[in-house]
């Protein structure tokens, strides 16, 4: 890939929601680009559109949603990608950690297995060698003993 062309572009993105017969705008033509290694900064009040312009990039948003522009990365456009190829990229060329804990983990799961699963489905790896890599990257952020350390109260293990 050329230094100098964006990883990730996009070109007047637009995103309406279809409520019945009513369509509401949520972003109108954003476009940027992000270089490699580069940094990008999506700032805007409550309900300006930056949860959908990163849901229209992931593919999170429903069929309510009509998106339109391009989204590129790597110069392929997402848009057109058979599901299975956008699959095999989302989660693991391209993801997102959101602010808000309750939509970046599951409380309801122990982080382990949700560390460990993006390992086994993008890597193909064990589930068991995963929740060793999980366990591994616990104790380097420094949680001594993931294993002993307090669990949901409907489960007890780092698996979960």
């Amino acid at each position: 890939m050329n230094g100098d062309a964006p990883l990730l572009e996009l070109r007047n993105l637009t995103i309406r929601y279809h409520a019945g017969e009513r369509r509401v705008t949520a972003v109108r033509d954003v476009s940027f680009g992000l270089k490699p290694g580069g940094s990008l900064a999506i700032v805007g009040e409550s309900g300006s559109g930056k949860t959908s312009v990163a849901g229209a990039i992931l593919d999170f948003l429903g069929p309510e949603a009509e998106v339109s522009g391009a989204m590129l990365f790597e110069n392929q456009d997402l848009a057109v990608l058979a599901p299975a190829q956008r699959r095999r990229m989302l989660g693991w060329r391209i993801g997102a950690v959101f602010q808000d804990p309750f939509t970046s983990l599951n409380p309801a799961l122990r982080i382990g297995r949700q560390i460990a699963e993006p390992m086994v489905q993008h890597l193909g790896l064990p589930r068991a060698e995963a929740l060793g890599r999980a366990e591994a990257a616990l104790q380097e952020m420094g949680i001594d003993r993931p294993r002993k350390s307090p669990a949901p109260s409907r489960t007890s293990s780092l698996a979960g």
